[in-house]
């Protein structure tokens, strides 16, 4: 009696869609908290920088009105 073949996979796992929900979530919240992150670690504001996202330098940006 010849072998039975496994069956093939529909698509991906559970555990794929769980892996990539993470990282979607770690990349949105590195982006979104960019600037506390540039902050507390002044090392990645280059990593930003070179990504095209634009950190602030800790000083108080000025709003542009006269004073």
């Amino acid at each position: 009696m010849p072998a039975r073949p496994a069956p093939q996979s529909r698509g991906p796992s559970l555990w794929t869609w769980i892996l990539s929900l993470l990282i979607l979530a770690l990349c949105v919240v590195g982006y979104e908290a960019r600037h506390s992150i540039a902050k507390e670690w002044p090392w990645l504001a280059p990593a930003y920088e070179a990504l095209g996202m634009a950190v602030e330098d800790g000083q108080e940006t000025k709003t542009g009105q006269p004073e």
